[in-house]
C-alpha cells in the first residue's frame, strides 16, 4: 500500500484523522467515533457498533444507521476500511501516541502530551460510548506517563537538564507523584539549583493541601535531607558546611510548611558556635524569587 493511504490519528488534544498529511473531512460525527473505536480496539462487530452509538434506536433502524456508515467510510476510506461480513476493521495506520513512544531521547517532548486526550469526540446522545472514551482516555494519559518514565530512565548518565526536562513532564501529568518529585529534586540539586527543588516541594505540599493531605513522614525526611545535603560535594573549602542536619532539616521542613505566611527564626548559641554559618546555610538552600528573607544580629548587650 502506497504510503499516502495511510491513515493518521491523533489521540493527543483533539481528535482527528490525517490523511496526506491533510485532516479528514467525515459525512457525521458517529462515522468518526466509530473509526477511533476500532482503531483503538480493533475488530468490531455491526452489533457491538450499533449497542455502543445507536443504542437508543430500534433493530431496525440501528441496523440502518450502521449500513449507510458502512457505505460512506468504504467510499470515502477503500483502502483502510474493511467490512468482512458482521465484522468491521481498519488498516494500514498510525497513531500519534505511537509515534512519540518511538521519539528518540534527545528529541524535544511536544506540548501535545499535556493536553486531554481526545478532545471533543464526546456523543452525548451516546452514553456507553462516552463510558468507554472515558476510561480510554485514562488509558492514552498511562501510556504517555510509561513512556516518560522509561525515558527518563535513559538518562541516569546523560545530561541532567534532559532528565530534568522528561521528570517535569511526568510531574505535570502526574501531580501527586511523590517518587518522580524525590527525583526531579535530586535532579535539580545535582544541577546546582536547590532552590529549584525547594520551591519545587513547596508547591507539591501547597497541591496535598489544596486536596487537605499532608505530606507524609517518608517524603518530608527525604526531601529534607536532599536538601539539606545538597551541593555538598560542589562547594569551595572557603564556603564548607559540616553537620548540623537536624537544624538545617527543621529549618527547612518549617520553610516549606509555612508557604504563604510568614516563619520566625530565632538561632541561639555561645560565640564562635557556628550561628552565623548555619543561617548562611539555610539562606542559600532558602534563596529563591518566591522566597523573601530577612536577617538580623542581635545588639551587643
Amino acid at each position: 500500500m502506497d504510503k499516502q493511504d495511510i491513515l493518521k490519528f491523533h489521540l493527543l488534544g483533539k481528535a482527528r484523522i490525517e490523511k496526506n498529511g491533510e485532516e479528514l473531512t467525515l459525512p457525521f460525527k458517529k462515522a468518526e467515533a466509530l473509526l477511533f473505536y476500532i482503531a483503538l480496539e480493533g475488530i468490531s462487530s455491526r452489533e457491538k457498533i450499533a449497542g455502543l452509538l445507536w443504542w437508543d434506536k430500534g433493530e431496525r433502524e440501528a441496523a440502518g444507521n450502521i449500513r449507510n456508515a458502512v457505505y460512506q467510510l468504504k467510499k470515502i476510506l477503500p483502502q483502510n476500511f474493511c467490512s468482512c461480513g458482521r465484522e468491521l476493521s481498519l488498516c494500514c495506520f498510525i497513531t500519534d501516541v505511537e509515534e512519540l513512544c518511538a521519539l528518540p531521547a534527545e528529541c524535544t517532548l511536544p506540548t501535545v502530551i499535556f493536553e486531554e486526550p481526545l478532545k471533543k469526540l464526546e456523543l452525548p446522545s451516546s452514553p456507553e460510548f462516552d463510558e468507554w472514551l472515558r476510561y480510554t482516555k485514562k488509558d492514552i494519559k498511562d501510556k504517555v506517563v510509561r513512556y516518560l518514565k522509561e525515558r527518563s530512565s535513559i538518562y541516569t548518565a546523560g545530561p541532567e537538564s534532559m532528565k530534568a526536562e522528561t521528570l517535569s513532564a511526568i510531574l505535570k501529568l502526574e501531580p501527586f507523584d511523590e517518587d518522580t518529585l524525590l527525583l526531579l529534586m535530586r535532579c535539580y540539586i545535582s544541577m546546582k539549583t536547590p532552590s529549584k527543588a525547594l520551591s519545587l516541594y513547596r508547591t507539591f505540599c501547597e497541591r496535598l493541601e489544596e486536596d487537605g493531605v499532608a505530606p507524609d513522614a517518608h517524603l518530608r525526611q527525604s526531601a529534607q535531607k536532599l536538601l539539606a545535603d545538597s551541593d555538598g560535594n560542589a562547594l569551595h573549602m572557603n564556603n564548607f558546611f559540616y553537620g548540623r542536619n537536624c537544624e538545617i532539616n527543621e529549618i527547612i521542613g518549617n520553610a516549606s510548611r509555612y508557604s504563604g505566611g510568614m516563619l520566625f527564626c530565632c538561632i541561639h548559641g555561645e560565640a564562635g558556635i557556628g550561628k552565623t554559618t548555619l543561617v548562611n546555610r539555610a539562606v542559600k538552600l532558602l534563596k529563591d524569587e518566591n522566597v523573601e528573607l530577612f536577617s538580623t544580629l542581635p545588639l551587643p548587650v
